[in-house]
């Protein structure tokens, strides 16, 4: 009977957070070299996004929704690396904005929780080369945000 007791604790402590991750708006975990990193959820998720989608609505001259390649949270701190689209899901026209001729499309973000509030720091749009290289030494970020 203390074997059946003893496997059902550790199932629960196992499935537990897990499930309370799932659930929550605050990142699933994974150990990362410089602290609990994970994916972005839930209202900080969509908070994310928007702080970015407003400069690159401004820069593409359209509003746009993101596909999201990733967002990585650590902490306080997150790295959004996104491909912007139209919200009916097409292609924005990229002539004659700074995604015009041979780029990747791509826009990644570096954004900061500060009062509760995510608040874009840079942001880098359809960059030739990775724009956000620096971003760890010049903000003082956990590495771990830039992993995939």
């Amino acid at each position: 009977m203390k074997t059946i007791e003893l496997w059902i604790a550790a199932a629960l402590v196992a499935v537990l957070p897990i499930a309370a991750g799932a659930q929550s708006s605050r990142p699933t975990s994974a150990k990362g070299a410089t602290g609990v990193c994970g994916d972005a959820t839930g209202v900080d998720r969509a908070a994310m996004l928007d702080a970015l989608r407003t400069p690159v609505s401004a820069s593409l001259r359209t509003k746009v929704d993101f596909k999201v390649e990733r967002i990585r949270v650590c902490g306080d701190w997150a790295f959004i690396l996104t491909t912007p689209q139209l919200p009916s899901g097409g292609e924005p026209i990229w002539a004659g904005t700074v995604c015009g001729g041979d780029t990747s499309h791509l826009a990644g973000g570096l954004v900061r929780r500060e009062d509760g509030q995510w608040r874009l720091l840079e942001y880098a749009l359809c960059p030739g080369d990775v724009a956000w290289a620096e971003w760890p030494e010049r903000y003082g970020t956990p590495a771990g945000i830039f992993d995939e």
